[in-house]
């Protein structure tokens, strides 16, 4: 789709008029807006300095031409068209208003009532930077991403701009009589800033912008004076005429339609080339991160089979050396008494550590918690209760009866927390996976001005798993194999404007890993493959 500078080149350098009518297609809604609330809610009066702006719009198209966007100006001119108009209908402007306020279909909100009339005295109070991004967000309904690429920032850069305009923006509502926050601003200016355009207005607005800066014909401009000016009647005459100026404008808009084209084919060429050109860079750089990432994979694998040899080496002094594990064991607890207890307090605050949020969901007492971690410690998961030769040096450090099975120690913590108690373990060791990504986004936040609070940090579990099949499932996952689009929308409900740029971080961190573990992986295969199909010489050639 061409941007709105490319439409409105297209019609100062070739007089297009389908391009200029595409443009006030585009934007007639918030200038109309715009102007409705600065001439207090006057259709009649707002359709008036709509029609000045465009007209404007045409008659300056060469010089605006050069801009880098147009949204800012429509709204700066329609500032000033209604700033005339409300000195010329200034007695007529309150009965005016109130008849329309009366006609409209829906009752707006109160606080919107509050709002627009002094939204855009607000907004005359900000930069031109400030108010273009609010623009561009709110009043026109971009995504960052649009405007990021319109203002040549990243989408980021493009949030944190509006954050900080709308940051702005709520004292100056506030010394107007508006104390509101800057959130309940924004859900306001998305949902009531822009309205719809009268039916009709498009047409009416282009016809008589062109014809008040001669770009169309005589004959045609008193058509389309005709057609704006009439409701019903003449209908019939007016069919007769656009039949008459068809054949003598023929040929001049086939002609301007023509050079248009020639102009859209020479812009798309050059943007082609262009991509080209990257794409031949990005290429380049592709295959010299493929032979430095080749090298350094071989470095790797090198030193792997450095590190894998020499544990094999002690691993076998050590086999040599223990010949009977659990002498060896009671051996160093003789040696080292406090060592069981340290491994038992180890345990215990690993356990308290990992279920201490549940402890206080489920209101354990001191007793309770105790009762718990000694069954987690005889458990087969807890490093404890261990039976092989190997591994029992570290047996003897457990304290009780050991070598409970999953079964046992399901069952006896079931009786030890009741039905309920145990559902909500069950749940709670399900959403580990989800509660870890969570843990990490804590983290990243807690050292800003805006930490994660616990139970924020349950919200966004809950809205994690409920959004990764993975997670339901209890699996441990990366942030790409997520829902983001029903995530983002969620977490902004609850979360701040910094924690979710932290999110947003570890999202991008946690993808890029994937993607260079991925690329690593392939780097490697193709590696091998190279070296199966030309293997080196051996040592004795």
């Amino acid at each position: 789709m061409q941007d709105d500078i490319e439409l409105l080149r297209q019609y100062a350098q070739a007089g297009a008029e389908a391009a200029f009518t595409e443009l006030v297609q585009r934007h007639v809604n918030l200038v109309c807006s715009a102007a409705l609330r600065r001439v207090g809610g006057d259709a009649h009066l707002a359709e008036d300095v709509t029609q000045q702006v465009f007209a404007a719009l045409a008659r300056q198209a060469s010089p605006l031409s050069q801009r880098a966007t147009l949204t800012g100006w429509l709204y700066t001119t329609a500032r000033f068209a209604a700033a005339r108009v409300i000195r010329a209908e200034r007695r007529r402007q309150a009965r005016e208003q109130e008849a329309y306020i009366m006609q409209e279909d829906s009752t707006p909100d109160p606080d919107w009532d509050r709002l627009r009339p002094v939204l855009d005295q607000a907004m005359d109070r900000l930069n031109e930077r400030e108010r273009e991004v609010l623009l561009l967000r709110f009043f026109e309904g971009r995504a960052f991403a649009q405007m990021a690429a319109r203002l040549s920032l990243t989408e980021d850069a493009a949030r944190m701009r509006t954050d900080r305009a709308l940051e702005k923006l709520r004292p100056l509502l506030a010394r107007l009589g508006v104390n509101s926050t800057s959130a309940a601003v924004a859900l306001m200016l998305g949902s009531q800033a822009v309205t719809a355009a009268p039916a009709g207005l498009t047409v009416t607005i282009a016809g008589n912008s062109l014809a008040a800066s001669g770009g169309v014909t005589g004959t045609a401009s008193y058509f389309l004076q005709i057609m704006s000016t009439s409701k019903l009647t003449f209908v019939a005459a007016a069919a007769f005429a656009l039949s008459a100026i068809g054949t003598a404008t023929h040929e001049v808009l086939a002609s301007r339609e023509s050079a248009a084209a020639l102009i859209v084919a020479r812009q798309d060429l050059l943007m082609t080339q262009g991509t080209l050109r990257r794409l031949e860079r990005r290429a380049v750089d592709a295959e010299q991160s493929r032979v430095d990432l080749q090298g350094t994979i071989e470095a790797t694998r090198r030193t792997r089979a450095e590190e894998e040899a020499r544990a094999a080496k002690i691993a076998a002094e050590s086999a040599a050396t223990i010949k009977d594990p659990i002498a060896a064991g009671e051996a160093f607890v003789a040696a080292h008494p406090a060592a069981p207890e340290m491994v038992t307090d180890y345990n215990r605050a690993r356990t308290l550590e990992r279920y201490g949020l549940l402890f206080q969901r489920l209101g354990f007492t001191r007793t309770q918690i105790e009762q718990f971690q000694q069954l987690i410690a005889q458990g087969p998961s807890s490093g404890l209760g261990w039976h092989t030769a190997e591994q029992a040096p570290i047996a003897c450090f457990n304290v009780g009866p050991v070598g409970f099975t999953n079964a046992e120690m399901e069952d006896r913590i079931h009786g030890l927390l009741g039905d309920s108690g145990y559902q909500q373990y069950q749940e709670f060791n399900r959403l580990a996976p989800a509660r870890e990504f969570v843990t990490g986004l804590a983290g990243m936040t807690a050292s800003t001005a805006a930490p994660m609070t616990s139970a924020q940090a349950y919200q966004l579990t809950q809205i994690l798993a409920q959004n990764s099949p993975d997670y339901r499932d209890g699996k441990r996952v990366n942030s790409d194999s997520i829902d983001w689009d029903a995530v983002l929308p969620a977490a902004e409900k609850f979360l701040s404007p910094q924690q979710l740029v932290s999110l947003g971080n570890l999202r991008l961190q946690t993808l890029y890993q994937k993607l260079l573990g991925r690329a690593a992986n392939q780097a490697e295969g193709d590696a091998m493959k190279a070296l199966a199909q030309n293997p080196p010489p051996s040592p004795g050639r």
